[in-house]
């Protein structure tokens, strides 16, 4: 993989969406989204690019970044000197987190929507938007279907009453 790294970045982030889902799906602020919709959001992040190996390296969180999955690697909190690993979601309280490099670490980072998040080397920059996917539409669509039917039926027991008691007054 050392002849295509872009390929190899491509299959970490292709992994790191499908590990980060389930963890996700453990988060209480995720318990009542569906896997589609965790699995969507995952769909608007990127591999972060680490510094290279160094005593003292770090890796801060800004406030574009809606989560920070660890994939593989050691962090640890610089204000409380709570040490992470990997696969795990990053708490999004803390700011700063010091790298270990015993593996090399991986990190997905998620951003907030219509958020900007860099696609290169170069932080080349790109607008993020949901797009919604064909279960998501299908979902609005048929909800509007069972609504639509519910005031279609209503209305009709509604005028079918009217007239019997129009019919009984004459």
């Amino acid at each position: 993989m050392e002849n295509f790294p872009e390929l190899s970045e491509q299959m970490w982030h292709v992994c790191a969406v499908r590990m980060a889902v389930p963890f996700l799906m453990e988060e209480p602020a995720y318990h009542n989204w569906t896997k589609d919709r965790i699995r969507l959001m995952c769909e608007r992040s990127y591999m972060a690019k680490l510094s290279v190996p160094a005593p003292n390296s770090t890796f801060s969180t800004t406030e574009r970044m809606k989560e920070i999955v660890l994939i593989q690697g050691r962090f640890s909190c610089m204000e409380t000197r709570e040490t992470y690993d990997g696969p795990c979601v990053l708490p999004r309280t803390y700011r700063l987190f010091k790298v270990h490099y015993e593996v090399e670490p991986r990190v997905l980072v998620i951003v907030r929507k219509n958020s900007i998040m860099p696609v290169s080397d170069e932080e080349e920059l790109v607008e993020m938007q949901d797009q919604p996917s064909a279960a998501d539409l299908l979902g609005k669509f048929s909800s509007q279907i069972d609504i639509s039917t519910d005031i279609t039926r209503m209305l009709l027991k509604i005028n079918s009453k009217t007239v019997t008691i129009r019919q009984k007054k004459s």
